[in-house]
């Protein structure tokens, strides 16, 4: 809208939102244990530099939630928490190494940290208040192949992610350890997604992600 087309820098503020309806963990640390599964929802706003359309360098903020459930080897009691919506924040950067016509590489590298506030847990089913939080922090690259017919630009990712997580604050009353940490299980993931532009100034994209977790993400920028 204000920034020439011919310009070398180009800026773009969009909306990014995550559904991850399994980020499969596991407990270290004293807290051996299976993570049964955790849900989490991301809801950032988005935005992004531009430089030579071959460089993008990003930052990400807004809100996040989740619910873990695991059965700690101490007593093997169920338990679940929830977490309140609290502030999470990211950035990082891509860049297109080749480009072959309609088709091109390139790679990804981003970080993300969270902190929500626990609202609640429950053990085998019965709910109890309780304090603490719910740290969070991932790191991703990742190395992705994509193609654009027309308006629309398919693209398969491979990426690696490292998750240190942790629900600190724990009363010892309902568990021994004042602390939970967990780790992903699996470090390897794949990204299917398509980016449709049917105009240079705006794009809608969606991305499944699979294997080391189960998730949706989704979300549109405007550039200007």
């Amino acid at each position: 809208f204000w920034i020439p087309q011919d310009c070398t820098v180009g800026a773009k503020v969009g909306y990014l939102g995550d559904r991850v309806a399994d980020r499969k963990l596991k407990a270290s640390g004293h807290a051996h244990g299976r993570i049964d599964k955790t849900k989490l929802s991301f809801d950032q706003g988005v935005v992004v530099f531009n430089f030579l359309d071959r460089v993008e360098i990003y930052g990400s903020g807004g809100s996040m939630n989740g619910t873990l459930t695991n059965r700690p080897h101490s007593d093997s009691a169920r338990r679940k928490y929830q977490t309140q919506d609290g502030w999470t924040a990211g950035c990082g950067g891509r860049i297109l190494l080749a480009q072959w016509g309609k088709a091109a590489i390139g790679i990804d590298g981003k970080i993300q940290w969270g902190n929500p506030v626990i609202k609640w847990m429950s053990i085998n089913g019965a709910s109890t208040n309780t304090s603490g939080h719910l740290k969070y922090c991932e790191w991703q690259a990742s190395f992705a192949v994509s193609y654009t017919a027309v308006w629309l630009t398919p693209y398969l990712g491979f990426k690696y992610s490292n998750v240190h997580a942790a629900i600190s604050g724990i009363s010892r009353a309902i568990y021994h350890h004042s602390q939970i940490k967990m780790v992903n299980r699996d470090r390897f993931g794949l990204a299917l997604g398509a980016t449709l532009s049917p105009a240079k100034k705006f794009d809608i994209f969606a991305e499944v992600q699979l294997i080391d977790e189960q998730a949706i993400s989704f979300g549109g920028n405007l550039r200007f």
